[in-house]
């Protein structure tokens, strides 16, 4: 199956977001001290105080296209394992796949139809291979 966890995403939307946040709070303290040594102390903390109010709502955006990119990434995993191996597993499953591939360790478990089972993702180029490391029924 397609490797989902790493094509397309907001990764670099994230990046951009937060190089954004620290150049505006690196430039309006710059702005403000140079105001304030030209003895325009007002006008320098309105200055400082935008520039620090920006630089929080890009990192807040930042961090929201993060969030929202792993969900995409994660509810694409879902639908990838159900039609490449018929494999039904739920979004705390696909969560955990994708914690296990961020991390790199690569092995999560879930339970399928009443069994246990160790799984195991594997790079393969562009693709993703979804492997059976361990199983074991579920007792009753």
């Amino acid at each position: 199956m397609k490797n989902v966890f790493t094509a397309g995403g907001h990764d670099n939307l994230s990046t951009a977001l937060v190089t954004v946040a620290v150049a505006l709070l690196v430039i309006g303290v710059l702005a403000g001290v140079h105001l304030f040594m030209k003895d325009h102390s007002r006008a320098a903390g309105l200055v400082a105080s935008l520039a620090f109010a920006g630089a929080v709502v890009a990192f807040i955006c930042s961090t929201d296209a993060v969030l929202v990119d792993s969900d995409a990434r994660v509810d694409a995993f879902v639908s990838a394992a159900q039609s490449t191996y018929g494999l039904t597993l739920t979004q705390e499953d696909g969560e955990r796949a994708y914690q296990a591939y961020r991390s790199g360790d690569g092995s999560f478990k879930v339970e399928v139809e009443g069994s246990q089972y160790l799984l195991g993702l594997s790079d393969k180029g562009d693709d993703l291979v979804l492997l059976i490391l361990g199983a074991e029924p579920s007792g009753s």
